[in-house]
């Protein structure tokens, strides 16, 4: 992960080795997604994902099925809330509207972003996008509100992975 970015300044940023580890190949479905994150700080999240052709709606079709792109959304904004909140507290998606404007193809390069952009108590309102980084063009877009501090999984358990 980068380490120019402000999410970075305080080195006893255990949280984020640990999300890392929660987010990556270590995850069955996370494995899927092929994520690489190329910024992130409190203001928000840039990755890269390249999602399996397990995801594709119909295997004689190329495209996605649209519901891994929520998958790939909720999941980049869980790591932007981290970010944001600078620690591993139990979160859980409260709701998730996504926008599907363009079909996104098995195996391509995308661009997802996500950014906390309130935070009022223990819930967290969420905005981001997938796009595709060669042409530009957004393909889906989102909106979610998190609760924090909710039963969830054990991170510390992460730790042992």
């Amino acid at each position: 992960m980068p380490e120019n970015s402000d999410a970075f300044a305080n080195k006893d940023n255990n949280w984020m080795e640990l999300a890392g580890r929660y987010f990556s190949d270590a995850h069955p479905m996370f494995s899927q997604f092929n994520m690489d994150i190329k910024d992130i700080s409190a203001r928000g999240v840039e990755m890269e994902a390249s999602l399996s052709p397990i995801f594709k709606a119909d295997h004689d079709n190329p495209y996605l099925y649209r519901g891994a792109l929520t998958l790939l959304l909720d999941s980049v904004f869980g790591i932007a809330l981290f970010a944001h909140i600078r620690e591993l507290s139990p979160i859980a998606t409260i709701n998730l509207k996504t926008d599907y404007l363009f079909p996104a193809k098995s195996e391509s390069r995308l661009m997802c972003t996500a950014s906390c952009f309130s935070l009022d108590g223990d819930v967290a309102r969420m905005q981001g996008n997938i796009s595709d980084p060669e042409t530009q063009t957004v393909l889906a877009k989102a909106t979610a509100a998190f609760m924090i501090g909710t039963q969830g999984p054990a991170f510390s358990n992460a730790r042992n992975s």
